[in-house]
């Protein structure tokens, strides 16, 4: 079925769908409370502009046998996904990839989450809810904000693998598990081994809890935590950082901070 219009205000999607959407430059595109947009991979965005840079605002579901959100195409570009209040973007694999933001490009890419974002698959189906890996330029800036109703976790893998230069803002869940047998070492946030620039500011209320570690990475990182972060099978926070560098963590009143290994 398809329920796609397209007029001044871009891409709007009013009823259920199974027509992909691409976008670039500065493409919008809205699915509308109660309508799912569904397929292999439903959305994708090929850079392009970046200012202001494609939007894609979603209200109801998203829903992906593959990735719901990917990328391909220009190497530049900024990009933003609003999740709203009630709304879903969930994916057998990565719910969201972003590859085209590599060495030497220029944008963005934020995300405001109020809703769930969820990566489903488990053991070969497994991937990322946030894949941002491939983020590796220092002239792109990730901002992720996760909204105290907001969701974010991985059934069998990590929860946010974040690029160079990303701020994570987290007042809801960002939770990973160990959803098959063979998995030992999902976490919450993974900086993974190159990344620089990141910051987590964990406000109250907000849960970091990862089936293995709740942060880690091979890079110095700035975490700020008012909330809770725990790692079920590793430690709260893990980074395996140079001797030389500095990762800095303000633990406030309100904060806790909890590893089980």
């Amino acid at each position: 079925a398809t329920g796609t219009i397209t007029n001044d205000d871009g891409i709007v999607v009013s009823s259920n769908s199974s027509t992909a959407i691409t976008l670039a430059n500065n493409d919008q595109a809205t699915i509308l409370s109660g309508v799912t947009l569904s397929g292999s991979t439903p959305v994708t965005w090929i850079g392009g502009s970046t200012t202001p840079g494609s939007a894609l605002d979603n209200l109801g579901t998203i829903t992906g046998t593959s990735r719901a959100v990917y990328t391909s195409g220009s190497t530049n570009g900024s990009f933003t996904v609003h999740n709203g209040a009630g709304a879903t973007i969930t994916a057998v694999k990565d719910a969201i990839k972003i590859s085209n933001l590599g060495s030497g490009a220029n944008g963005t890419f934020t995300l405001d989450n109020e809703g769930t974002i969820s990566s489903t698959g488990i053991a070969g189906d497994a991937g990322q809810t946030l894949d941002l890996d491939d983020i590796a330029s220092v002239n792109v800036q990730t901002v992720i904000t996760n909204a105290a109703s907001g969701v974010i976790q991985a059934a069998d893998a990590d929860a946010i693998r974040a690029g160079t230069n990303a701020t994570i803002n987290n007042s809801g869940q960002i939770v990973s598990h160990n959803g098959s047998a063979s998995s030992t070492g999902n976490d919450a946030i993974d900086f993974q081994s190159a990344h620089t620039g990141g910051v987590v500011n964990n406000l109250a209320g907000g849960v970091i809890n990862g089936a293995r570690h709740g942060i880690t990475g091979d890079q110095p990182v700035t975490v700020n935590n008012s909330g809770t972060i725990t790692g079920e099978a590793g430690a709260g926070i893990n980074m395996d950082t140079a001797g030389a560098t500095t990762t800095t963590v303000n633990n406030a009143a309100t904060g806790t901070i909890t590893g089980t290994a």
